[in-house]
């Protein structure tokens, strides 16, 4: 089988076949990228929390209990928009 024997990752020169080398660099998820997926789903996991209180709140709150839950409604959104931009610009500029 390629003279690579079952489960290793490299030919017995050492390198490893181009199809694996592409697998493992499509499925290889550095500490960075792994921290910034984590932060982004945090994030849009707190946005839609805070959409979710903003709308049962709709119409039952007072006005001014409502403009501050919309406010954490709107920075929750910036944080989620940041932190998939951080991601996608790790991404561009690592290649991982």
């Amino acid at each position: 089988m390629l003279g690579y024997s079952k489960g290793s990752k490299s030919l017995p020169n050492g390198r490893i076949p181009t199809s694996a080398r592409t697998l493992l660099r499509m499925t290889n998820l550095c500490d960075e990228k792994a921290r910034l997926v984590k932060e982004y789903e945090l994030a849009t996991v707190a946005f839609s929390e805070a959409v979710s209180l903003l709308q049962r709140r709709m119409g039952t709150s007072a006005k001014k209990e409502y403009a501050s839950l919309a406010r954490a409604a709107d920075e929750t959104r910036v944080k989620s928009e940041k932190t998939r931009l951080a991601l996608e610009q790790h991404i561009v500029s690592h290649g991982c």
